[in-house]
């Protein structure tokens, strides 16, 4: 569960310096990979 959330955490950083950096389809898609992993999470949970 920790190293998870780490990775969340570490997730949402980087993709939140890219949409700082670079707004545009790579944060888009980085942002539904992140989605479709916290519902793979949740379904697994």
């Amino acid at each position: 569960m920790g190293p998870f959330l780490l990775g969340l955490i570490i997730g949402f950083g980087g993709a939140l310096a890219l949409f700082i950096y670079n707004e545009g389809d790579l944060f888009l898609k980085l942002s539904q990979q992140v989605k479709q992993a916290a519902q793979r999470f949740k379904q697994s949970s």
